[in-house]
């Protein structure tokens, strides 16, 4: 008997927790409706609007899950049903889950809403980058760099200890630091696995594994390696060996030195057309660029430059190659017919050079002038300078073009060029 009673009363208790349970639900206010754009820009400032109804007729406030981390305070609160607008912006593009919650006045919470899906895009940056927003301090004479494909990390070869710091671009700040024994120049291929490091020290080239920062082979090549380039097709990379005066060709699926070219004296660095069918190679020792068709390993023209030419870019729709020239110029080269049709005089010792991404200017680093000169493309004028530590020398760019990073060498770091909003 005394068992039975037991029974009885829990179930009772039971039931009255229950009851309380169902009557809180009850009083609460109905999940809330969220409403909302489905797509926006980095920093646009989006509204959404959550409404709910009280049963009671109590006033609601609303709350707000960004999916980003954050989670807004409760807002004021408003008449039962009228609803609330939050404003929420993003700083990186990705797609976004937002939800909103609601309490009434008297403390009771409702579900959260079905999340609202929310894709957020990159903007098309217009201009260029114009102000150095920050320094970086990346080993001992940082020299060659290369961003990789998704503008996630910078890669920075350092001669004076042989390591290359690894940058993290969200931060700017240096993640990492992986020891070549030796560092010139980094070309990243083009799915981002890899990074390969030219070691003029020791005639290699080493290949780190961009998922560990690990040095996953390494490969012998000519005398004293220094620029580098993968082809856009990831298949062949590049690689000027300045006392052999030639350049060696690898296939990346082994790794395996497959051709190796004569051209003049001291290759110094190589750039490649964007659809991958020939590379250009800078001669210092000869005054000129010579060009190489990679479907047979063939130099199918040699091109007269101004004296010292160094470091080459190319625009994005492959129809110029500057090359800086230490005499004091950037060649301009037309590729359709291997001409240069332009020389822009740019004082300081012209070095380092680098498209934007845009193609509308070129950065070119003036050495021994410790400052970066702006050419625009469309009439091969210098429009801008901008001020920096003394031997500024190669660049590396985020793919949209935001952000500049030029090395400063012997110790002065890594400046980022970008816009202050």
């Amino acid at each position: 008997m005394q068992k039975a009673t037991t029974v009885c009363f829990a179930i009772a208790v039971a039931v009255l927790l229950a009851g309380a349970v169902c009557n809180r639900n009850a009083d609460a206010p109905t999940t809330p409706e969220l409403a909302g754009p489905d797509t926006g820009k980095c920093y646009d400032s989006l509204p959404f609007r959550a409404t709910s109804v009280d049963p009671q007729d109590d006033s609601v406030a609303y709350r707000f899950d960004w999916g980003d981390g954050k989670v807004s305070g409760w807002t004021g609160y408003k008449s039962s049903g009228t609803g609330c607008v939050a404003y929420h912006s993003w700083d990186t593009a990705r797609v976004y889950r937002v939800k909103a919650q609601a309490i009434d006045f008297s403390g009771h919470t409702s579900a959260w809403s079905t999340e609202r899906v929310v894709a957020i895009e990159s903007i098309p940056f217009t201009g260029y980058p114009d102000t150095i927003i920050s320094s970086i301090a990346a080993g001992d004479d940082p020299f060659g760099l290369c961003v990789l494909p998704d503008g996630k990390y910078v890669y920075v070869a350092c001669r004076g200890d042989g390591t290359v710091a690894v940058i993290r671009t969200q931060d700017d700040s240096v993640i990492g630091s992986i020891s070549i024994g030796g560092a010139a120049f980094t070309a990243a291929s083009p799915d981002g696995r890899c990074v390969y490091v030219t070691d003029a020290g020791s005639n290699r080239v080493s290949i780190i594994r961009t998922s560990t920062n690990q040095v996953e082979t390494t490969v012998q090549v000519g005398q004293s390696p220094l620029g580098i380039v993968v082809l856009p097709n990831g298949q062949f990379a590049y690689i000027c060996e300045g006392e052999s005066d030639s350049v060696t060709c690898i296939r990346t699926s082994d790794n395996t030195v497959v051709a190796s070219v004569g051209v003049g004296a001291e290759p110094w660095y190589v750039a490649t057309l964007p659809n991958g069918k020939y590379i250009y190679v800078s001669c210092r020792g000869e005054n000129a660029v010579y060009v190489i068709r990679t479907t047979d390993n063939m130099v199918t023209d040699t091109i007269r430059t101004p004296a010292d030419p160094e470091g080459i870019s190319v625009t994005p729709d492959g129809g110029r190659a500057y090359v800086t020239c230490g005499s004091g110029n950037v060649a301009v080269i037309q590729t359709v017919d291997n001409t240069v049709v332009d020389s822009v005089p740019v004082a300081g010792h012209p070095a380092g050079i680098g498209v934007l991404p845009n193609g509308q200017y070129v950065y070119v680093s003036s050495y021994s002038g410790g400052f970066l000169s702006i050419i625009r493309t469309i009439d091969n004028v210098v429009v801008d300078s901008i001020p920096t530590d003394a031997y500024p020398d190669y660049y590396a760019f985020l793919p949209d073009g935001s952000r500049a990073y030029v090395v400063c060498r012997f110790d002065a770091g890594v400046k980022v060029i970008g816009r202050r909003h």
